[in-house]
């Protein structure tokens, strides 16, 4: 029969070999979230700069428009 003390001693262990196993891994993801972050924040920007240059291209239609347009009485 397996006694408190025997079990602390064999969780001590496994979470030993737990953590061995896990830092690498843990180690890649954080790299992986900064590289995603990263390409978030260029996305976002893209993102900004082609809903502007959008909104100047559709007014300067719109002013095209309003000139070309028949004036009606």
């Amino acid at each position: 029969m397996l006694t408190k003390s025997d079990i602390s001693q064999i969780q001590k262990v496994v979470e030993k070999s737990i953590k061995k196993e896990t830092d690498p891994i843990k180690k890649d993801v954080k790299s992986i979230k900064n590289s995603l972050h990263k390409v978030k924040k260029t996305v976002d920007t893209m993102a900004f700069l082609f809903d502007s240059e959008d909104v100047r291209l559709r007014k300067g239609v719109e002013k095209i428009e309003e000139q070309l347009s028949p004036v009606s009485s």
